[in-house]
């Protein structure tokens, strides 16, 4: 005789408690905080019932830029580019510059 333990997951709304559909997992933002929920099939029609409400007369936010620094591309000569990075001790390579090649050339 063998001996096996068995776990079942067991997915609830998180609105009713009654079962839940894994597809109906909604992600819900409200400025940075973001909360993901499990929905039954009705509680999700309610839900999106609502949202359809909340949203009829608004407009789509552009994505919000991420904390990073980007860096504005600039239209130059790379050949340009190359002899100033040279004269400041650089070597020459093929492929992308690194930060430091980019940071020298954004302070020209």
């Amino acid at each position: 005789m063998t001996r096996r333990q068995e776990t079942i997951e067991v997915i609830t709304c998180d609105l009713c408690g009654r079962d839940a559909d894994e597809e109906l997992t909604v992600t819900l933002g409200w400025d940075d905080d973001h909360w993901r929920v499990d929905l039954c099939q009705a509680d999700y029609n309610r839900v999106a019932g609502q949202f359809d409400k909340w949203v009829a007369n608004a407009e789509l936010a552009p994505a919000r830029k991420s904390h990073t620094r980007r860096r504005k591309a600039t239209a130059s000569n790379g050949t340009d580019d190359w002899t100033y990075l040279e004269s400041l001790g650089f070597k020459r390579h093929r492929g992308r510059k690194s930060a430091a090649e980019l940071d020298a050339l954004a302070n020209r």
